[in-house]
């Protein structure tokens, strides 16, 4: 079996790079709010696995969520991971 690559048009591209960035931008604005935690069967971060939202981002959303929840659970004498 072989597999060949279909040329695509740039009116294509546009439509799917458009399409691809809302995608992304939905999944980045359900984790910020804590809405969904994961979008796939990892558990951590991988850095070089996870090139559709940069590095910055993960680490700035990683740190205002973990101290938003800590604060939440303090009380409970939990620290989440």
């Amino acid at each position: 079996m072989t597999f060949e690559m279909m040329p695509i048009s740039n009116n294509q591209r546009k439509t799917m790079t458009a399409w691809a960035d809302y995608i992304i931008e939905e999944a980045k604005q359900k984790m910020y709010k804590g809405e969904n935690y994961l979008i796939w069967d990892g558990i951590y971060y991988c850095k070089a696995g996870d090139a559709w939202i940069n590095e910055s981002w993960w680490i700035e959303t990683a740190k205002i969520l973990l101290n938003k929840y800590n604060q939440e659970y303090k009380s409970w004498g939990v620290i989440i991971p």
